[in-house]
């Protein structure tokens, strides 16, 4: 009879160290993500950022504007590959990029991320040094 107690405490110990701690806060910043409306990539990054901050907004990377960015903290500038692919995912030679244009005027303003080919067309066109790293 002890040995049962002894093994259901156990049980019971291991249980309750098992339970998930509480999630933490959420960072009260207000995000926008400007890229591929309803691509699997900005699924992917919505959910991600939702996670961990306040609020999560998209647009289509090629509408990021200072009007539209205004009642955000961060806007982070993205696209899918900017690079043909074929059905198992292979670029594709010679065929071109493809990605929208993007045009930021000295009014933009807002911390922002640019991931990937948006790095390389906005900061080439501001002329920052972090372009086509």
């Amino acid at each position: 009879m002890l040995r049962a107690l002894a093994i259901v405490a156990l049980a019971l110990t291991g249980m309750a160290a098992q339970e998930k701690p509480p999630a933490p806060e959420k960072i009260q910043l207000r995000v926008l993500y400007a890229g591929k409306p309803e691509s699997p990539r900005e699924k992917e990054f919505v959910a991600l950022l939702g996670g961990h901050f306040a609020e999560v907004g998209t647009i289509h990377l090629g509408s990021a504007c200072s009007a539209k960015a205004k009642d955000w903290d961060v806007v982070v500038l993205d696209w899918i590959s900017i690079y043909p692919r074929d059905e198992q995912g292979k670029t594709i030679p010679n065929k071109g990029i493809s990605m929208p244009p993007v045009k930021l005027d000295a009014a933009f303003s807002r911390a922002t991320v640019m991931i990937g080919a948006a790095a390389g067309t906005v900061g080439g066109s501001l002329k920052l040094k972090t372009d086509w790293l």
